[in-house]
């Protein structure tokens, strides 16, 4: 220990033995008064210490709550940039004006794409992600996937193969859409050749989703760092069209907050399997949905109802929906868009909504209310910048489909496509 430095020698009597026993003693005090000096100095700079950890922390907390709760201001004129390119890039243009086009739509996907990080991590560190755990089919999720990054994995020469899977599993959709999807992007981004491949199988007493992939590998010292923030493996110079190397770290808050372990297995030039754990659960009786097939220019003539607050965005998706050859009722509220309907004496066919509205309107309220005149199976969809998952299970109750923005055409266009084609009990 460190002794006591309290106790003290007799120095009864006198000679020698009493002068020793005083020098003892001095030295014992004043060991107890710099012991004494060393402790309150220790105290001192461990409570400063605190403090300004306890600083640090609420300062980025502070910031994480600002990004998380602009998530909506900040999506929104990236939203209208992508549909505007959008349209861009489908018109004629000479060979240096389609170059510029594609430069242009690069920058823009690569800005997306870290917005998205950046605002994704900041919602997962102020602690604002609340999971909505329920009972659901796999086949969900992988169909979104396959759906999302089949043009993707085309574009680069890739193979991407979904296995369909009858497995349910217990856990939020949503975010285990979001894991699989980062899983993917991280899978195509490092396969310059080969085969992506996501697969679900019994694991125990669950499920286990394998995605793999034939590209570089991971070296296994490595193996742990790649999940940390900032880190890529094969950009040590930050170049930013690479990204923040973000992606895996969400993934592993996103395991975390839902308690599904992941696992990796990899060597370095010889390809990556990370290995997701899920909890069974029991199959719940859903109707059936069988879809109706249509054909591949049936968004031609499509009427459709749009609201959209943001003047910008508004221009953006009704330019971009027109150029599919739909006709577009729009106003940038409810009393607007039902004045326009009014005027044009035509019933929508789908709707389209902006979440968050001026006035005293949401998105929801249009659907309700567009719904109410025009039908209540009408298929709706709502776009929106803000990611909280109370939006997502108001949407889902109502049976509408969620977009977060910024939105892009494809995804737009595919979703549009499979929720005319899906009966209603199958949105």
């Amino acid at each position: 220990g460190h002794g006591d430095f309290a106790e003290r020698v007799p120095e009864a009597g006198g000679g020698s033995l009493a002068r020793l026993a005083t020098g003892v003693n001095d030295m014992a005090s004043r060991l107890q008064e710099a012991y004494r000096t060393m402790e309150n100095r220790v105290d001192e700079a461990t409570e400063e210490l605190r403090n300004r950890t306890d600083e640090a922390e609420r300062a980025n907390l502070a910031k994480s709550r600002f990004l998380a709760a602009a998530s909506h201001d900040l999506r929104q004129p990236m939203h209208a940039l992508v549909l505007f390119i959008s349209e861009l890039s489908s018109l004629e243009h000479p060979p240096r004006t389609s170059r510029l086009v594609r430069q242009i739509a690069a920058s823009a996907e690569a800005m997306e794409t870290l917005l998205d990080s950046l605002l994704d991590i900041s919602k997962l560190d102020a602690g604002v992600l609340q999971p909505e755990i329920r009972p659901f089919p796999l086949q969900q999720v992988l169909r979104r996937i396959e759906d999302d990054f089949a043009q993707q994995a085309a574009d680069k020469g890739l193979r991407l193969r979904v296995r369909a899977s009858t497995a349910w599993t217990r856990s939020d959709p949503l975010l285990l859409e979001r894991i699989l999807a980062n899983l993917v992007a991280n899978a195509l981004r490092y396969t310059p050749m080969g085969t992506v491949a996501v697969h679900c199988r019994r694991a125990g007493g669950g499920w286990r989703i394998d995605v793999r992939d034939s590209g570089i590998g991971i070296p296994k010292d490595a193996q742990e760092q790649i999940f940390q923030e900032f880190v890529q493996l094969d950009n040590p110079e930050r170049a930013r069209h690479k990204g923040l190397g973000l992606g895996l770290a969400i993934v592993r808050r996103l395991t975390d907050l839902l308690e599904h372990p992941l696992r990796v297995c990899s060597a370095h030039g010889h390809g990556s399997v990370f290995s997701l754990h899920l909890p069974r659960a029991i199959p719940v009786e859903i109707p059936p949905g069988e879809e109706r097939v249509r054909s591949p220019g049936s968004l031609e003539g499509l009427i459709l109802a749009v609201v959209d607050d943001d003047e910008l965005a508004l221009a953006g998706i009704v330019s971009l929906l027109t150029s599919w050859g739909c006709e577009v009722v729009s106003g940038e509220n409810l009393e607007r868009l039902q004045m326009a309907l009014a005027l044009g004496g035509r019933a929508p066919q789908a709707i389209i909504s902006d979440y968050r509205l001026r006035g005293p309107h949401d998105g929801i309220d249009v659907v309700h209310l567009v719904r109410r005149r025009y039908g209540a199976e009408l298929p709706a969809m709502i776009v929106t910048g803000d990611t909280g998952p109370e939006t997502l299970q108001l949407a889902q109750h109502e049976g509408i489909a969620l977009l977060h923005k910024p939105v892009r055409p494809a995804k737009l266009r595919a979703l549009l496509q499979r929720q005319l084609n899906a009966t209603p009990e199958a949105r």
